[in-house]
């Protein structure tokens, strides 16, 4: 069960870090696009590429995440509800930053 547990945590940082890759490429990208208009269409193709990347990462960190959440065991050092508090507070921020990283990419890949 641990090296289970060590591959999902991996994985999850991992497609976090993916996702966050992809929301950058498309950002460059579509700067590139405005700059060239003679690539346009290559440029959104591999655009779409990146959105696609990206809504499967969100599906693999949400998925992990999941199973992080169900077999998660607080650490007994006294710090317990300070450590929750952050838990809390960084999902809380992250998700707001993957609802709007993605809401950007979709107007970015599809209008």
């Amino acid at each position: 069960m641990k090296a289970f547990l060590i591959i999902i945590n991996f994985a999850h940082d991992l497609f976090t870090g993916m996702w966050t890759s992809s929301i950058l490429v498309m950002y460059l990208l579509n700067r590139k696009v405005n700059a060239r208009a003679l690539f346009a269409a290559e440029f959104h193709e591999i655009t779409k590429l990146f959105f696609w990347l990206g809504i499967l990462s969100i599906a693999v960190i949400a998925g992990t995440g999941w199973v992080r959440f169900v077999y998660y065991k607080p650490e007994k050092d006294g710090s317990e509800e300070t450590k929750k508090n952050l838990l809390i507070f960084k999902h809380v921020l992250f998700t707001g930053i993957f609802i709007l990283g993605t809401f950007l990419a979709y107007r970015w890949t599809f209008s």
